[in-house]
């Protein structure tokens, strides 16, 4: 399946190391990503005619990830919102 060059995934974390992992992991599939750092930053430099996908964190300050997906129906693209943790210490007990 060819890829569109006119899609993107835009990105929106206030985790810099996660906008940049999830935007390395993207590049890295051959697609194109733009990454934010708020819901509000999205928004000022949405490029009215963009097509692609959303990941967003659900835990934004300002305006919520949830407060915007709940906005953004009336646009034409799925959106997914993560509430992602990562812990730098080991969790006791076995890996599941």
């Amino acid at each position: 399946m060819p890829i569109l060059h006119e899609s993107r995934v835009f990105v929106v974390d206030d985790d810099a190391s996660v906008r940049v992992a999830l935007g390395r992991l993207i590049r890295s599939a051959g697609l194109e990503v733009e990454t934010f750092a708020s819901a509000e930053d999205l928004l000022k430099s949405w490029p009215s005619d963009s097509a692609g996908c959303l990941i967003i964190d659900v835990q934004l300050p300002g305006l919520s990830g949830l407060e915007l997906q709940s906005n953004w129906r009336h646009r034409v693209l799925p959106c997914l919102s993560s509430s992602l943790r990562l812990t730098t210490t080991p969790t006791p007990g076995p890996r599941r």
